[in-house]
């Protein structure tokens, strides 16, 4: 048995109460303690020094594997200007041996306004494949050694275009992630732990998979799921539905990407984007969105099922990629949604 006190507890409502100390036993709260007592031979006592004690929280929708991952990198949300960002970059070149992940980054808060050249990547991390990539994700740069790498892979990157978009950012960011050996995986996860715990969260339901056919590394992570401090629930992010059976998944969720972003030029829009000839695009077609959508394939395997989607919510109906589903059909089929509302 555990004595935990010396904290402010919080009850369900407040930290305003009277508890003073929490007994555990078997990992599970047992009693709340108005009073410590005055034998506690029979405990392990922690003091935890007056900070705030929580029970602990549960995330119900985390990439958990791409933030432990680039938690081990360089963060550049720092940054104020190229210098800053070439100089955090050559810091973190000892991070790794093969690849080097920078990511929180986000132009518009530089001085100068604009992303590094390839070239001013290059002086900075010459000699390892580097991936620079947009706080929203939807967008990426690499080095020279890394465009060769890709290249030798078999991939066709466009490298005459120094930032990445749409098709070239996705395949880029797989190929980083997916020449990753397993015990990288297994530390970027255990990294994400840590934040989670650090956060006071305790259980983590994380996407797994590429959002599209590939349900990535579900299988290491579930042989692997009782080294971690925290219980990880896991979803896989893909309309691979075979794979995902082969698996024994009884679930099936992630993010509906239904296009990119504003920030990297690659949400879709009627118009170009202002000063370029570009106007975003749609990831499926409204087809593939009625065939495959997550909601028919949970109805079809009984399946738990949760999207996060921008969608049009309007009475008693979303809009996930102009595909309706009407709220009644919703509950039906056990399909969990968290949605981000467009503004007109």
């Amino acid at each position: 048995m555990r004595l935990i006190k010396g904290a402010r507890f919080y009850d369900g409502q407040s930290f305003t109460n009277s508890i003073r100390a929490v007994s555990v036993e078997d990992g599970k709260i047992a009693r709340l303690l108005h009073e410590i007592p005055k034998d506690v031979s029979g405990f392990e006592v922690i003091d935890l020094g007056g900070n705030w004690a929580y029970p602990g929280f549960i995330d119900t929708h985390t990439h958990s594997f791409e933030g432990g991952l680039y938690s081990l990198g360089v963060d550049l949300g720092e940054a104020k200007c190229i210098a800053d960002v070439l100089q955090l970059l050559a810091m973190g070149r000892e991070k790794t041996r093969k690849h080097l992940f920078a990511w929180n980054f986000d132009e518009l808060k530089l001085k100068e306004q604009r992303f590094p050249t390839r070239a001013e990547l290059d002086s900075a991390v010459p000699d390892k494949n580097l991936i620079l990539r947009r706080l929203d994700g939807h967008s990426c740069m690499i080095n020279s050694h890394a465009c060769k790498s890709l290249i030798n892979a078999g991939r066709k990157p466009h490298c005459e275009d120094e930032v990445f978009r749409a098709f070239d950012n996705d395949q880029t960011v797989h190929w980083f992630h997916n020449t990753l050996d397993e015990d990288t995986i297994l530390k970027a996860y255990h990294a994400a732990s840590i934040k989670a715990l650090e956060g006071g969260f305790c259980t983590i339901h994380t996407m797994v998979g590429d959002a599209s056919d590939s349900i990535g590394h579900y299988s290491l992570l579930k042989q692997h799921l009782n080294e971690f401090p925290v219980d990880f629930v896991l979803y896989p992010q893909s309309f691979n539905i075979d794979a995902a059976l082969e698996v024994g998944a009884d679930r099936v969720g992630g993010c509906i990407l239904a296009d990119g972003s504003i920030g990297s030029y690659t949400a879709a829009m009627y118009e170009p984007y202002n000063g370029l000839p570009i106007r975003g695009n749609l990831y499926q077609s409204d087809q593939f969105c009625a065939v495959s959508s997550p909601g028919l394939i949970a109805a079809t395997c009984k399946w738990q099922c949760t999207a996060l989607a921008i969608a049009r919510l309007l009475r008693s109906t979303m809009y996930i990629w102009n595909w309706p589903i009407p709220i009644s059909r919703i509950c039906a089929i056990s399909l969990s949604t968290a949605s981000l509302p467009m503004m007109y």
